[in-house]
């Protein structure tokens, strides 16, 4: 919502070209809501338009508004008492949360939950707030309702399987994420680059710069790439965890461990203490963005944006692509200025880990050469998942990856064969998408439990965390800033 942040509108003013934008966006997102959104678009006159703000914004991250139908207006996006009907109920807001507030006589008011104001008053960013997007103070005693996003509408991969909810409900409000782990498509990775302007070496150089080996935004158990970051973390909570759990929460960067299943222990324990900041304190899948730049990556709540991370690769490029936009990053990346690409995308001090030189050498190998092959990497992240290994999720056809697809084919019944074909991909993807993905939520322990010495990630490939990627305004918060690229360590 923040690029949205200043849009006015108010009676008397005509229509507005922005507000008509984002019907349009919803209406092109969502076919049954189309009749719906152009009906609103012909009425030549002001509406009250709070319900259409938090409608767009949560389309926007790919998450669904409320919608009951056409002819049931009333339980429909610009109404603020249909929002009731949307989502999971919660007691306390989260970050991005829908609020609905009362103040009788008729009059409701919809936004998203900010922070709190203290004193009985809540900070809610939304629209219609005095005519404005902006962040507003309201009375909790007002409060009629909060709902959060229960199960993303995650975007189906791999030979048009749709993807499992990503996001389940939990005990007292808690999230549970379920992995879906649906792959990169072409439209995906093809949306990404338009909406950047880049071309298609350009986004596979983040992809292979910023993900370990094997590469994919994926671990075999259908969970996201994550580091977890505890200074991030101690940031967040402002150091109240810092005395008894400083293996997850301290000022000072380091301490990450090992890769994989190591960093969802560690995630799930600071869950345990505060969900939206440990969640905040991971960066997330294919570009490893940043849990607290969740809005700057087009998301309500940083709950919306690992549901998403969970369901597909598609939802993690776009998110990539929402921040570079956000961060005013595009332009150099379109360019190939890497080294302007990399201060502004992995932070000042992306020299340490050549990181723009990782780029460049990404680039240079892709944009010379063949560019990943979609078909061939659907079905290297389906065998992962049914445990045979094609080495590497790179989309290049090579020995491992057909041993792996002749193992498959051995022990499924089917013939042996040189190349993929049609058959065995329809098979290696239905297979891959009955494998239960495993989860993440919170994990309570003792104070003091499973402290670790600093250091440096002990991670696939030889990659150590030495000053990672930033939000806006610097500073380290955990892209992947090791040795690797291509023809070095950690590299093909």
């Amino acid at each position: 919502m923040r690029d949205i942040t200043g849009t006015h509108w108010g009676p008397g003013e005509g229509q507005s070209a922005a507000i008509g934008g984002w019907l349009k966006f919803i209406s092109s997102t969502y076919s049954d809501m189309s009749k719906y959104c152009d009906s609103v678009l012909q009425m030549q006159k002001y509406f009250e338009w709070c319900g259409l703000t938090v409608g767009y914004c949560l389309a926007k991250a790919g998450v669904r508004p409320v919608f009951a139908s056409i002819d049931n207006e009333k339980g429909d996006f610009l109404w603020a008492l249909a929002w009731l009907d949307w989502g999971e109920a919660v007691q306390t807001p989260e970050p991005g949360d829908v609020v609905v507030f009362d103040w009788g006589h008729g009059a409701q008011h919809v936004t998203l939950f900010d922070s709190d104001a203290g004193g009985g008053y809540w900070f809610c960013r939304g629209g219609n707030q005095s005519r404005e997007v902006k962040v507003s103070k309201f009375p909790t005693s007002n409060v009629k309702g909060i709902r959060r996003v229960a199960a993303a509408a995650a975007t189906g991969g791999g030979g048009g399987a749709a993807a499992q909810p990503a996001v389940v409900p939990g005990a007292a409000g808690a999230s549970s994420f379920v992995g879906a782990g649906a792959p990169l498509t072409e439209a995906g990775l093809a949306a990404a680059a338009q909406k950047l302007g880049a071309n298609l070496a350009s986004i596979w150089a983040i992809t292979f710069t910023e993900t370990d080996p094997p590469y994919g935004g994926f671990y075999n158990d259908k969970r996201p790439q994550i580091l977890f970051e505890r200074h991030i973390f101690s940031k967040l909570t402002k150091g109240r965890f810092d005395a008894g759990y400083p293996d997850i929460s301290n000022p000072v960067p380091g301490g990450y461990g090992a890769g994989g299943a190591n960093q969802y222990d560690r995630l799930s324990r600071a869950m345990s203490l505060d969900e939206s900041a440990a969640l905040q304190s991971a960066s997330w899948g294919i570009g490893q963005v940043l849990g607290e730049n969740f809005s700057e990556a087009g998301f309500p709540s940083p709950q919306a944006m690992v549901a998403q991370a969970f369901a597909s690769e598609d939802q993690q490029i776009l998110a990539v692509a929402n921040e570079i936009i956000a961060d005013k990053a595009a332009d150099a990346l379109a360019n190939q200025r890497w080294a302007d690409f990399a201060r502004i995308y992995n932070g000042p001090n992306f020299a340490d880990s050549n990181y723009d030189v990782r780029l460049g050498s990404w680039y240079e190998r892709f944009h010379s050469g063949a560019l990943p092959d979609i078909r061939t990497r659907t079905a290297q992240i389906y065998l992962m998942y049914l445990g045979f290994d094609p080495s590497e999720i790179d989309g290049s056809w090579g020995k491992r990856t057909q041993s792996a697809m002749n193992d498959y084919q051995a022990k499924k019944g089917l013939p042996n064969t040189s190349n993929l074909d049609d058959a065995t991909l329809a098979a290696i993807v239905a297979d891959g998408n009955a494998v239960k993905g495993a989860t993440l939520s919170a994990k309570p322990q003792s104070p003091g439990a499973g402290q670790a010495a600093d250091g440096g990630r002990a991670a696939a490939g030889g990659q150590l965390a030495s000053g990672g990627r930033t939000g806006p305004g610097g500073g380290p918060t955990g892209g992947l800033t090791g040795p690797g690229g291509p023809g070095g360590p950690g590299g093909p």
